[in-house]
């Protein structure tokens, strides 16, 4: 019988830790200790150390490795894994069009922020504009790389009067 290795987050209701029992060892256990974890390893409580590989099955409907013998199929990638990827082309247009149009007046005060060091309030103002927290923060590292880069191809340049 395979045997699982777990560690307590809490030492509390006297289970004690990085005992190695079994599955259903352990949900004796819980189920004894009254705990709502019963019968699941991976509780808030409960975690599994390090998982092992799975077994291949046995072709029994009993027992713990019990399922009918197949063999695994190799599909072809589904169009959804490319879902949020950017062509190169649709990289390349993007790029024309900000050298074109050059930057809205909000993420120019963005980076007029970043300038003077108020990353926060870069943040509340992209908030704003944007709607969340999640593109709020993009469009403040977008910025961010900008002026990154504008400041690197500056120290190149080096300025005679």
């Amino acid at each position: 019988m395979a045997s699982i290795s777990l560690r307590s987050r809490s030492k509390e209701k006297g289970i004690s830790v990085n005992k190695s029992v079994s599955g259903t060892v352990l949900g004796i256990i819980l189920r004894h200790q009254g705990s709502s974890a019963a019968g699941r390893v991976c509780s808030d409580r409960w975690y599994t150390e390090a998982m092992a590989p799975p077994q291949p099955n046995s072709g029994l409907f009993v027992g713990l490795n019990k399922g009918h013998i197949v063999t695994k199929r190799e599909l072809p990638p589904r169009p959804s894994s490319r879902k949020g990827k950017t062509s190169k082309r649709v990289h390349f247009v993007r790029n024309i069009i900000r050298e074109v149009a050059g930057f809205a007046p909000y993420e120019k005060r963005i980076t007029e922020l970043l300038k003077v060091g108020k990353d926060k309030r870069a943040l509340k103002v992209a908030k704003r504009k944007l709607g969340t927290h999640k593109r709020a923060k993009k469009k403040r590292e977008e910025m961010a790389n900008v002026l990154r880069k504008m400041r690197s191809a500056g120290v190149g340049d080096t300025k005679k009067k």
